[in-house]
């Protein structure tokens, strides 16, 4: 699911977007390991909502954002 909020931020994509990318797109399905289910629109919704009502959604992006930078990769 965290997965899929950054492609969501990195591409700036809703979520009725990011429900069709991740069923279209091979480089998407890739990254996430090929699952056998995917989330839909209501999910990654619900997801976000409920890491941002529990703050937790600042402390996973801050950790993603410090491991980005500690390997220097460039978004």
């Amino acid at each position: 699911m965290v997965k899929i909020l950054l492609l969501q931020q990195w591409y700036n994509f809703s979520d009725p977007q990011i429900e069709r990318e991740i069923r279209d797109r091979i480089s998407f399905m890739n990254f996430f390991g090929y699952p056998e289910k995917l989330p839909d629109r209501n999910t990654i919704w619900y997801f976000r909502i409920r890491l941002s009502k529990t703050g937790k959604d600042r402390l996973v992006f801050n950790e993603i954002t410090g491991q980005i930078m500690a390997k220097r990769i460039r978004i």
